[in-house]
């Protein structure tokens, strides 16, 4: 995991922002698809030295209209047999200030300033901290899923992604009990913690992609 603090220029911070409506409900994404390829991808690319920067979607949101999931979970989930973590990263670009938690082995609760970058890998167990209970009108963010920093990186596993359509309603489900409801949220996110934890039901969706002709794919990624 690399945090780049607020490595974004000011005056370049606060043109970013202007392309998002003062109630988040609408966002201008052409613009910021230009911010995204000269300003957000080659601050990454200097800072992590990769020789290319291909990413398979993107996402953009702000703290009023997001579905992002506020309980743990990964982006990528693995059903390979390698225990160890592919190079695929997922970044973030916050033009506002932000909270990340992350599960080491411990939770770490990362506060990210704006105009900062983070990048973490793609299998990491993970969630957005939403603040607007505590006066935090925008959540302006940016997300990059499935980075690859190598082209022998990205033509090796690539190919093994299978791409899932997601279910907004869960996350605007668990958005609400996160604010309304917080006990009830705890016990939430300790099960989507666990359920990250073992794999979703890792053998009985391994037997579903040999059953269903998937044998060459590892990992499962949602549509963001």
């Amino acid at each position: 995991m690399k945090l780049l603090k607020s490595i974004i220029d000011p005056e370049q911070l606060k043109l970013s922002r202007s392309f998002f409506s003062n109630d988040g409900k609408e966002i201008q994404y052409k613009p910021l698809f230009n911010f995204i390829n000269h300003n957000m991808i080659p601050h990454i690319q200097k800072q992590m030295n990769w020789s290319i920067f291909k990413y398979s979607k993107m996402r953009i949101s702000d703290n009023n209209n997001n579905t992002d999931a506020a309980a743990f979970h990964r982006d990528l989930i693995s059903y390979g047999d390698s225990k160890k973590m592919a190079p695929i990263y997922t970044c973030l670009c916050y033009l506002d200030e932000g909270t990340m938690e992350i599960m080491e082995r411990k939770i770490k609760k990362i506060k990210i300033p704006s105009g900062s970058i983070l990048i973490f890998n793609s299998q990491t167990i993970h969630r957005g901290v939403f603040n607007k209970n505590k006066g935090q009108k925008h959540r302006r963010l940016i997300q990059l899923f499935e980075c690859f920093g190598t082209e022998q990186d990205f033509n090796l596993y690539y190919p093994k992604i299978l791409f899932v359509p997601a279910k907004t309603n869960n996350g605007k489900f668990i958005q609400s009990f996160q604010k309304n409801y917080p006990f009830l949220f705890s016990i939430i996110n300790f099960i989507s913690y666990k359920n990250a934890l073992y794999g979703y039901n890792k053998k009985q969706v391994r037997k579903w992609l040999n059953q269903n002709n998937y044998d060459s794919i590892d990992f499962i990624s949602s549509d963001a």
